[in-house]
């Protein structure tokens, strides 16, 4: 039996390691492997895990079945050890390894898991999720350790992605420097946000009748990209164009209809610039407006062809939308264009094929970095 997912065997061939406490799966780093058949888990997390949860195995079960060869591949998300993060104040750096110990056994726990990255090294690869481009310091054991690190939000200068870490690193041209971040950038590959399953089957289930031209419901308040924008896209709205621009929250459910309804959806960068806006817009058949990329990107969006891209300066927004609603049959078969992109590349269950095929395709062709 094939395993739909991984195109291998039926049999689990990866292991997943990390906090499966989190109660939303979209806040999970280990996410994408929930929709791949081939992998278990084992929770490192202090909250009881939620998902998973009968692919679950010990961290003994784990190391015995990894000395046995069964795992091709071992991916690790977020491992909360305790950790006195220098970039952090003294009492929230305190504060926060205080909170952590309250838990003694899941820290344990987690600090095996961490100690026990050095034995998966070989076939060990990262997972970092999070929206901010910096990579944070708790991090950097898995950094060295592991032969491939995926970073969504990775700068389009991978150096970037160490400002600050270290009062080395307050200058980018100094991170190459050190044989430690040099390496490290070697390891470095872009993964996108993506979109849950369900989401592209909910916009491939019928034909949408379009009855806006753009939506956008989000906040505005404390997102100094935004105001500008919305002055824009009502200035479309005064000269006759149809907007859905919501002043109040809408559940998930009448968003994605609103999507899937509208020719266009403005997705602006918000707490990271890979927005799982985007993917869901697109998901539902929708054009994602987006700003000009600051980020590597995995499979892109490509503009004019699965989105549209403006720049933020002056009133772009407001003339490469006024170009291309001229042109609804076009935005129509770009809608069409994205959601495939979406299907190919960005479900979740495609980007673990992703870190799966990267992965080994990079053990058979390199050899294992020395520790």
């Amino acid at each position: 039996m094939k395993n739909a997912a991984s195109g291998s065997d039926s049999g689990k061939n990866v292991l997943c390691i990390g906090d499966l406490g989190w109660k939303e799966e979209r806040k999970c780093d280990l996410r994408y492997f929930f929709h791949y058949e081939g992998a278990e888990f084992v929770n490192l997390g202090q909250n009881r895990p939620r998902h998973a949860l009968d692919r679950l195995v010990s961290l003994s079960e784990a190391k015995k079945r990894f000395l046995s060869g069964q795992y091709e591949v071992v991916v690790a998300g977020s491992i909360p050890t305790p950790f006195l993060n220098p970039r952090k104040g003294f009492l929230h750096r305190w504060g926060n390894y205080a909170g952590r110990m309250l838990h003694i056994p899941s820290v344990r726990e987690a600090i095996r898991g961490e100690q026990m990255l050095k034995l998966f090294s070989p076939r060990l690869v990262a997972l970092d999720l999070e929206d901010r481009p910096i990579i944070d310091n708790h991090r950097f054991t898995a950094g060295r350790l592991c032969q491939l690190f995926f970073k969504r939000e990775l700068p389009q200068n991978p150096a970037n992605a160490f400002l600050y870490t270290t009062d080395k690193n307050e200058d980018n041209g100094n991170i190459p420097r050190q044989p430690f971040f040099a390496n490290f950038i070697e390891k470095l590959r872009p993964i996108s946000i993506g979109v849950e399953p369900s989401i592209l089957e909910r916009g491939k289930s019928r034909a949408w009748e379009k009855t806006s031209d753009v939506f956008f419901v989000g906040r505005v308040a404390n997102r100094p990209n935004r105001p500008t924008g919305m002055k824009q896209l009502e200035r479309l709205r005064e000269e006759g164009f149809r907007m859905d621009l919501p002043q109040t929250k809408v559940n998930r459910a009448d968003f994605f209809e609103r999507c899937a309804a509208s020719l266009s959806v403005w997705s602006p960068e918000g707490f990271g610039y890979d927005c799982t806006r985007t993917y869901e817009a697109a998901a539902m058949g929708s054009v994602p407006i987006l700003q000009y990329p600051t980020i590597q990107r995995h499979a892109p969006l490509v503009d004019g062809k699965h989105a549209l891209y403006y720049g933020v300066e002056g009133d772009e927004l407001y003339q490469t939308l006024r170009h291309w609603l001229a042109r609804p049959e076009a935005l129509r078969e770009i809608g069409r264009a994205a959601q495939e992109q979406v299907a190919r590349h960005h479900t979740f269950g495609q980007l673990a094929q992703y870190v799966v095929e990267t992965a080994k395709a990079t053990f058979a062709s390199a050899p294992l970095a020395p520790r």
